[in-house]
C-alpha cells in the first residue's frame, strides 16, 4: 500500500521541478542571472542559471506541502477516513522524523541561498567555508551526529563536522562535467531509499524519493544546456542528502 505514497511523492515532486525550472530559466533571463561564455565553457552565448534553486525549492515544496496533509490527516478523523487505516496508521510516526528533518532543511536552504548570491556576485571561498561550518553546526545541534564508535559528544561532534564539510566540497569537485554530480547523487538516493525501505524506515524513504523526483529533471533541463545549476548547488545537493 505504501508504494503508491512512494509514487505519488515522485511524481509530485518530479512535476513541481518541471515547473519551476521553466519558470527560473524565465525569472533568469529576464534579470540577466546567466554564465557567461569563457576560455574553458562549452557554451558560446549566456545560459540562465537558477536551475540549482528551482530543483531544491520543488523538494522543499514537496516536503512542506505534503507534511501539511500529514498534519491534517493526523489532527482530523474526517480525513483520515478518507485514507486506508494501513496508511493512516504509519503517518502518527511522521512528527518524530519532521524534527530533524526540518533542521537538515534549513541548513540545505543556507547553502543554496549562498549558491544563489555566489552565481549573481563571486563570493570568497572563505565565506563559503564559514557557512559551510555554520551549516553543519546546525545538524550537530540538532542530535545529528556520527556516534560510530564515538560514545564521546564532543569527538563525534567534531567527527561530524570534519565529515560534513570535507564530503560537501569533495563532492562539489566532482561537478566538473554536466550531470555528473546530480547523476551521482541520484544513484546514491536511489541506493539510501532501498535501505531504508529493507529497514522499515518509510518515511525516511519517502523523503528521499522526493529528492530523487526534484533532481529527475536535471537531464532534461541542463544536459542540452537550457538551464544552468548554481556553483554551490552541488554543495547543496550533497549535504541534504
Amino acid at each position: 500500500m505504501w508504494n503508491w505514497i512512494h509514487l505519488y511523492t515522485f511524481l509530485f515532486s518530479l512535476f513541481l521541478s518541471l515547473i519551476l525550472t521553466s519558470l527560473a530559466r524565465r525569472i533568469a533571463l529576464r534579470l540577466r542571472i546567466v554564465d557567461q561564455p569563457a576560455g574553458r565553457k562549452i557554451h558560446l552565448v549566456p545560459k540562465p542559471l537558477l536551475g540549482g534553486m528551482a530543483i531544491y525549492l520543488s523538494f522543499i515544496l514537496t516536503i512542506l506541502i505534503n507534511m501539511a496533509i500529514v498534519h491534517m490527516v493526523i489532527k482530523s478523523p474526517a480525513f483520515a477516513s478518507l485514507l486506508p487505516a494501513a496508511i493512516v496508521n504509519n503517518l502518527k510516526g511522521a512528527p518524530v522524523v519532521w524534527t530533524k528533518l526540518r533542521v537538515i532543511l534549513a541548513g540545505g536552504t543556507i547553502m543554496i541561498l549562498l549558491g544563489l548570491l555566489d552565481d549573481i556576485r563571486n563570493i570568497r571561498f572563505r565565506v563559503k567555508l564559514i557557512v559551510q561550518v555554520v551549516s553543519a553546526s546546525l545538524l550537530i545541534c540538532a542530535g545529528i551526529r556520527i556516534s560510530l564508535f564515538l560514545p564521546n559528544m564532543f569527538f563525534s561532534s567534531i567527527l561530524t563536522l570534519i565529515w560534513v564539510v570535507g564530503i560537501t566540497n569533495a563532492f562539489n569537485l566532482l561537478d566538473n562535467m554536466d550531470g555528473l554530480s546530480a547523476g551521482v547523487a541520484i544513484i546514491a538516493t536511489i541506493l539510501f531509499a532501498i535501505t531504508a525501505l529493507q529497514q522499515g524506515q518509510l518515511f525516511v524513504c519517502t523523503i528521499l524519493i522526493a529528492f530523487a523526483g526534484s533532481r529527475s529533471t536535471i537531464k532534461k533541463r541542463t544536459i542540452p544546456m537550457m538551464l544552468m545549476l548554481c556553483y554551490f548547488y552541488s554543495s547543496c545537493l550533497i549535504f541534504t542528502l
